[in-house]
């Protein structure tokens, strides 16, 4: 089961991956995440060469544990990270992986795109999908709009 949200935001590329890639400061823009703290102890030369392009401690297999408001606590694990233009992390349950995707695409004007996906696969997917579903679509429109707020507030085009 797939859900999915694409927003246009009103500044380049770079200004909205910072915002991305900052995850632990998710919370400050996005209602829907009470707090994101990193697992994962810094390795010095990969971190250096990820705050220089921008990415913080965001890398493959680094770990964080996420606290949503009426959801369970989760870890997540970063699985793919193509700096400045996307990074995929998921997290596990008994029965239950939930993947999901951050996509930025550049848009003519110095705009861009910013898709959401999140998906759910294992046995569980399909009740978990159900149950979860409204609550799903509206988190993925909150940390949309909560990213393009920011985006949007650094580059100075807020709309």
């Amino acid at each position: 089961m797939q859900f999915q949200e694409t927003i246009q935001v009103n500044a380049p590329p770079g200004v909205l991956w910072r915002a991305v890639a900052d995850v632990e400061r998710w919370p400050e823009w996005i209602a829907t995440y009470s707090e994101v703290t990193w697992l994962t102890a810094a390795v010095p030369d990969r971190q250096a060469a990820a705050e220089q392009a921008g990415d913080g401690a965001l890398r493959p297999g680094s770990r964080a544990r996420i606290r949503q408001p009426r959801l369970p606590e989760g870890v997540w694990e970063v699985t793919d990270v193509q700096s400045g233009t996307s990074f995929s992390w998921q997290s596990t349950r008994p029965g239950l992986t939930i993947a999901a995707r951050h996509d930025l695409t550049s848009l003519d004007g110095g705009k861009t795109s910013l898709t959401l996906t999140l998906s759910l696969a294992g046995p569980f997917a399909s009740i978990a999908g159900l149950l979860t579903g409204r609550i799903t679509r509206r988190s993925l429109q909150h940390e949309a709009a909560g990213l393009k707020r920011c985006a949007e507030v650094a580059a100075g085009t807020p709309r």
